[in-house]
């Protein structure tokens, strides 16, 4: 039993974010359609009557044929998608985060929504959601950089969280 408790949590993986808000926040690197299977699946089976909403987006100058299931899978679990960048590399964002959207079924109630740059995409994910939902912020996980065509850009995905969670709190003051 104690060796449990010495275990670590491993950085970017289903790393539950705490702060005083009425709906809760996961961190998970998972970015391909099996992770976000299990992943979304098992939150199904014990998220009681919120919402999921999903934040990711899709590496660029990598296996673009898994984009089109990512779509396919957020949607079947999902509310809402905040479709972002993740790493666009030379590609353009705008066919990354197009090819997801082809996987979505026409008949899907997800709503959408696209939102190129993530610090962005996270303060309006943050404000779309309610009480008892979940947010995931998915693919970057333990990353530290965004890799863009002509540079590659500091990233935390928990210090980002933090910041527009302080200032959506802020907001809440006024």
């Amino acid at each position: 039993c104690s060796l449990f408790n010495q275990l670590k949590p491993i950085e970017g993986r289903f790393a539950l974010q705490r702060f005083q808000l009425p709906f809760s926040i996961i961190i998970d690197f998972a970015h391909t359609p099996d992770a976000f299977e299990h992943l979304f699946s098992e939150i199904r089976s014990v998220l009681n009557k919120g919402r999921m909403i999903a934040l990711f987006g899709a590496a660029g100058e990598r296996d673009a044929s898994k984009r089109k299931p990512m779509g396919t899978v957020a949607s079947r679990y999902c509310a809402a998608l905040f479709l972002t960048d993740e790493d666009p590399r030379k590609e353009n964002s705008a066919v990354i985060i197009n090819d997801i959207i082809q996987g979505i079924p026409e008949e899907s109630q997800t709503e959408v929504y696209v939102i190129f740059d993530r610090r962005m995409a996270i303060a309006k994910a943050l404000r779309y959601c309610k009480a008892g939902d979940i947010l995931l912020l998915l693919g970057k996980g333990h990353e530290h950089t965004i890799q863009y065509a002509s540079q590659t850009v500091a990233w935390n995905e928990s210090d980002v969280l933090e910041e527009e969670v302080e200032r959506l709190l802020l907001e809440k003051d006024q």
